[in-house]
This record gives structure tokens, sequence and C-alpha cells, in this order.
């Protein structure tokens, strides 16, 4: 019976060391790995934010193209309303013609300044004209219902003879502006 015992605790003893032997592999496989696992939970949470990060630029960029895709197609519609460089001289031509069919009797139009922006720029001419009642009103609705950006600024009438009650003559001095793309108008 001793014998059996005997080795029975080396059969234990045996037992116990591989398990210590097992345990020690182990436990220097796990601490050598615990550094790297360290390091991909680090670049995962890395990983993480960046996705975060790019899913929120993604959105925004969706909405930054919407909103590019609005201001394309705004203008679209600004081209047809302001007149490139090159028409500003058949609108003043227009502009003469509409004095002609509307009756006014002296027509005056002086260029009077310009003001270049980075893509437009702003051309002011002084305007005089004399008329009547219905022509000045019907020579006016004409400007003012062009396609193009056109006005008409510091509107002054005057009334050429005050003595009678009603006066049949007018005379009206103002600025015409006109915006125009392009940042430079020859000839004017």
């Amino acid at each position: 019976m001793p014998k059996q015992i005997k080795s029975s605790h080396k059969l234990i003893f045996i037992i116990i060391f591989v398990a210590l032997i097992a345990y020690a592999w182990y436990s220097f496989i796990f601490s050598s790995q615990k550094e790297t696992t360290k390091q991909l939970k680090i670049e995962h949470q890395n990983s993480y934010e960046s996705y975060q990060r790019a899913k929120l630029i993604s959105g925004q960029l969706d909405k930054l193209l919407m909103e590019k895709d609005s201001l394309k197609a705004l203008w679209e519609k600004l081209k047809v309303r302001v007149p490139l460089k090159e028409e500003v001289k058949d609108i003043i031509n227009n502009i003469r013609d509409f004095s002609i069919e509307t009756g006014i009797y002296v027509f005056k139009i002086d260029f009077a300044s310009r003001i270049i922006y980075d893509d437009y720029q702003k051309v002011e001419y002084n305007m005089k004209l004399k008329a009547g009642y219905q022509s000045l009103r019907k020579f006016i609705t004409e400007i003012a219902n062009l396609q193009r950006i056109v006005s008409i600024e510091n509107l002054k009438i005057e009334a050429l003879n005050p003595s009678r009650e009603i006066p049949t003559t007018l005379e009206a001095n103002c600025k015409l502006i006109i915006y125009a793309l392009g940042s430079d108008i020859e000839g004017l």
C-alpha cells in the first residue's frame, strides 16, 4: 500500500506540476498579449471615434450638397435677371427705344459711375427726361418691367409749366442703376 500512496502522490505531484507549468505558460502568454490587447482596444476606440466623426461630416456634407444645389438653382434664375457685361449697352439702347416709343420729348442718358465687385458691378447712369404725365409713367413702367435687374433711384420730378393748374410737361432727373455680371464693361 505504501507504494500505491507514493505513486498516487507522484501522480498528484505531476498533475500539480503540469498545472503550474500550464498556468505559468498561459500567464506569460496572457501578459504578453495584454499589451497587444490594450493597443487593439485603443485602436478600436480611435477607429470608432473616426467613424463617428466621418458619419457626422457625412451628414453635414449631404446638407452642404443640398444647399449647393439650391444655390445653383438660384444662380441659374439670377443669371436670367442679371445681365452680362456685354448686354449693358443693349439695355441702354432698349431704354432709349422705350423713350421714343413712350413719347418722351427730351431724353439724355450719361454714364455716371461704376463700382466693381468680385464677380459683378453696379453701373450708374444719370438720366434726364421731359415728357407728359402719361408718357413718363409709361416709360418708368417699361423700365420696371424689364427682365433684367435695372432700377431707378433718386427720381425727382418737376413741373416745367407750373403756372397752369395741371402742368402738361414734366422734367425728371434720376439715376439708372444696372447690375451686371463681370468685372469690366469696356467702352463705357
